[in-house]
């Protein structure tokens, strides 16, 4: 069986965020997947494991491992709320190499996200990548897919007005406080941010273009906490405030720390307005509190659900971002066709030569002529035997050699060795 790119996805178009919070990976049990399915599926060599906040997505090659037996594995070992047979339908899937490219492109390009166009998932996919890269699990077809990922991302940037304007759920969850207290009073309002990472990193990055009377930052990890402060002229909070959810002095909190569920789930009441935003997956926020008077609690699904798609990309531009897409996978199907073709023609060769190895020394050529004689003659004959086949195939146009017909020379030909294994021992 040859080899195919696979891929099992959870995201918001499949599942709620509370469904999607068993399956999400943190980055020390990304690492420990890597183990499992290598134990599990010995024919997975190449594999790489995206988790956002929005999606979990595996994507890998392999002979004959499925995406249903990947996609039941990784629900049977992680806690769900809800049925095996019920969780299996938030997942979609694929076994075609050329499906999995597609998605993978699209994910790539913000085409597939809750925020048309996001700007962030890029990076995402580039450190996914190089976590494969440090375990050694790249293999040639997810490479080749990485590289027309990238490829794309970049004449898509170049080529089209897709990600021009701010397509980021940060900038979205500040201009939601904005909007709940009005702009001109952001100049009275005390804003905590609590988390150092990518998320709050982003939120940062936008800040300054919300005029908030004073802001704080929180991190378990205090040295962090501390040198986004100075970078940035932010206070900062103490983290077992954050614990205790000692937050009477601020107007909004918003949370996006990694691993940590109900990190809030109490506040006192003082009668005030009060803004939380959750970013974080699994959730930091307790769902009880929306229903607390005075209290706004907005999460990761009702903040993608304000955004109106056509705020960032206009569809003139989404139908350049598929034409592209189209054109790349195009390119990349070539490949494939091509790299069917070297290997069969391989493989042809190899069989060629076995056979006149056999003839040949059952005719005494090998005595006559010594073994690097021998060797060279075999070549000689291989190689033009093999040329009119590799020049036929390789010039065939696409709709001439498609990959039908090539899978079928293929069989056609395995068949033949398959007789002529049989055979052997027979006098050429």
């Amino acid at each position: 069986m040859e080899r195919s790119l696979k891929y099992i996805s959870i995201s918001h178009h499949t599942a709620k965020l509370s469904q999607r919070e068993s399956f999400h990976l943190t980055k020390i049990q990304q690492f420990q997947w890597f183990g499992l399915l290598r134990k599990n599926f010995r024919d997975i060599t190449s594999l790489m494991i995206l988790a956002t906040c929005n999606r979990t997505e595996i994507y890998w090659e392999s002979e004959e491992t499925s995406a249903i037996e990947v996609r039941d594995f990784f629900i049977q070992n992680n806690s769900s709320v809800v049925s095996q047979e019920q969780a299996a339908t938030f997942f979609r899937y694929s076994n075609s190499t050329n499906e999995s490219l597609r998605h993978l492109l699209r994910v790539a390009n913000g085409l597939d996200s809750s925020v048309t166009g996001d700007a962030q998932i890029i990076g995402q996919i580039k450190e996914a990548w190089m976590h494969s890269n440090e375990l050694n699990m790249r293999g040639s077809l997810l490479e080749r897919a990485m590289q027309a990922v990238f490829k794309t991302h970049k004449r898509v940037v170049n080529e089209t007005d897709f990600h021009q304007g701010t397509q980021s759920t940060a900038y979205k969850a500040l201009k939601l406080i904005s909007d709940e207290f009005g702009r001109r009073e952001l100049t009275t309002k005390k804003l905590l941010i609590i988390g150092a990472g990518e998320i709050s990193n982003q939120l940062l990055k936008y800040l300054p273009k919300f005029a908030f009377q004073q802001v704080f930052i929180s991190n378990r990890t205090e040295e962090k906490a501390v040198s986004l402060a100075r970078k940035n002229e932010l206070n900062v909070f103490p983290w077992n405030e954050v614990e205790a959810n000692q937050f009477d002095n601020f107007d909004a909190v918003i949370s996006a720390v990694s691993n940590r569920k109900k990190l809030i789930t109490k506040l006192s009441q003082s009668g005030t307005q009060k803004v939380l935003i959750d970013l974080a997956m699994p959730a930091n926020i307790a769902p009880a509190l929306a229903n607390e008077e005075n209290i706004s609690l907005f999460t990761l699904d009702q903040i993608s659900s304000l955004i109106d798609k056509n705020e960032f990309a206009r569809q003139e531009a989404l139908q350049l971002v598929e034409e592209i897409i189209a054109e790349e996978q195009n390119e990349f199907s070539d490949w494939l066709k091509n790299r069917k073709v070297r290997n069969f023609l391989k493989a042809y060769k190899q069989n060629t030569q076995q056979i006149l190895v056999e003839c040949l020394n059952n005719a005494d050529f090998g005595q006559q002529l010594g073994a690097e004689e021998l060797k060279k003659l075999i070549n000689r004959i291989s190689d033009k035997l093999v040329k009119d086949p590799a020049v036929a195939m390789f010039s065939a146009q696409s709709d001439k050699l498609t990959a039908q017909n090539l899978d079928c020379i293929i069989q056609v030909f395995a068949t033949q060795k398959d007789q002529y294994e049989k055979d052997r021992g027979v006098s050429c």
